[in-house]
C-alpha cells in the first residue's frame, strides 16, 4: 500500500551551520571589575607520576643509607679483627705512693712514640697542661735531678701487639736492669708458648704461655691506653718463677712456635721448665739469670737456676 505525505509549509533555512562556534574577541577589561580565575584540577595520571617519582626518590635514598651503615659497619669490624698497636709504655713498680699526675708525667713524652694510636695526640695538649700542673703541685719533684728519681721507679717497656686472624701476639722489649738482664719477651697466643730472647746470650727459652700473669693482646692494648691518661690502678706484684733450663738445646724446631723461631735466628733455644718444689741444684758462687717483665698482671720474674750448668754444657759443645 502506497501512503502520500503532505508537503510541509516550514521552509527550511539554506545556510549551512558551522560545526565550531565562532569565537568571540576578546573585549578589555574594564577598570575596577572583579576577575575571578579559577583552576583547573589536575588528572588523576599527573598525581600518580608524582607519587611515583617521590616513592623512587625515597628507595634511593633508603638504599643510600642502608647501604653506608653497611659498609662502615664492614669497615668498623675489619678495624675490630686487625689490630696492630706499638708504643712505649712506663710501669711504676710501686703504686703506694702513685697517682694520676705523676703517671701522666712519665708517660706524656712516650706517646709521641706510638706510631698507630693517632687519637691519643689530639690531647697532648690536655696532658702537658696537667703535667704542668702536677710539676707545681707535686713538692717531691722540684729539679731534674728529683725527676731522674721519679723515673727510676718506673719500668720502660715497648710494645709491639697484633691481633688478627692469622697471628696474635704480644712483643714486649724490657732493658736491662740492674736485678735482672735485657731480654725480648714473645707471647704467642696461637701457640700458646712464651719466648725470652737473650740478645746479648745470644740464647733463646721458651715455655707454655701463662695467661694468668699475660694478659691478651687486647686487653693489654686497652691497659696501656688507660696509662696513658694517668691511670695507676694496676697490679705490681713481683711474681718470682724459678725456672730450670733442659739440655741440650731444642732440634726438633716444630715443637716451638714458628715466630719465636724466627726471633731466634741464629740462636740456640731450650726450653724451660718450672721448678714446683723450690729446691734446686746450683753453684753457691753462680748466680741466677733474672728476666723481668710486665705484661699486665703483675711483675714477672724469671730466675734460671741452672745457669752454671748452661754455660758448661755450651762450652764443651764448643770445643767439638
Amino acid at each position: 500500500m502506497t501512503i502520500i505525505t503532505k508537503p510541509s509549509n516550514v521552509k527550511k533555512d539554506d545556510k549551512a551551520v558551522p560545526l565550531v562556534a565562532p569565537s568571540v574577541a576578546p573585549s578589555i577589561l574594564e577598570s575596577g571589575r572583579n576577575v575571578v580565575l579559577v583552576r583547573s584540577a589536575r588528572s588523576p595520571a599527573h598525581k600518580a607520576t608524582s607519587l611515583i617519582l617521590f616513592l623512587i626518590a625515597l628507595l634511593v635514598m633508603c638504599i643510600g643509607i642502608i647501604g653506608g651503615v653497611m659498609i662502615y659497619r664492614q669497615y668498623a669490624m675489619e678495624r675490630m679483627q686487625r689490630m696492630r698497636f706499638h708504643g712505649f709504655c712506663k710501669i711504676p713498680f710501686e703504686t703506694d705512693n702513685m697517682n694520676d699526675r705523676a703517671m701522666l708525667m712519665a708517660n706524656q713524652d712516650l706517646m709521641n712514640d706510638d706510631d698507630s694510636e693517632s687519637w691519643l695526640k689530639m690531647f697532648q695538649p690536655f696532658f702537658d697542661e696537667i703535667s704542668r700542673a702536677a710539676t707545681e703541685d707535686v713538692d717531691d719533684i722540684s729539679n731534674d735531678d728529683d725527676i731522674e728519681k721519679v723515673n727510676d721507679n718506673f719500668l720502660k717497656e715497648e710494645f709491639s701487639i697484633i691481633d688478627e686472624d692469622s697471628e696474635s701476639y704480644s712483643k714486649i722489649n724490657v732493658p736491662k736492669l740492674d736485678t735482672g738482664r735485657g731480654a725480648t719477651f714473645l707471647h704467642d697466643f696461637k701457640q700458646n708458648q712464651t719466648g725470652i730472647i737473650d740478645k746479648e746470650a745470644k740464647r733463646c727459652f721458651f715455655m707454655p704461655l701463662d695467661s694468668e700473669t699475660v694478659l691478651p693482646p687486647r686487653d693489654l692494648r686497652d691497659l696501656i691506653r688507660k696509662l696513658y691518661t694517668g691511670y695507676y690502678n694496676i697490679d705490681t706484684v713481683v711474681l718470682r718463677k724459678t725456672m730450670r733450663v733442659k739440655v741440650p738445646e731444642v732440634t726438633d724446631k716444630s715443637l716451638v712456635s714458628q715466630r719465636i723461631v724466627n726471633e731466634c735466628d741464629g740462636m740456640k733455644i731450650y726450653e724451660l721448665e718450672k721448678i714446683v718444689s723450690g729446691v734446686s741444684k746450683r753453684s753457691v758462687d753462680t748466680k741466677p739469670a733474672i728476666y723481668t717483665q710486665f705484661a699486665g698482671k703483675g711483675f714477672d720474674t724469671y730466675h734460671i737456676a741452672n745457669l752454671d750448668e748452661l754455660d758448661e754444657y755450651e762450652a764443651q759443645s764448643s770445643t767439638k
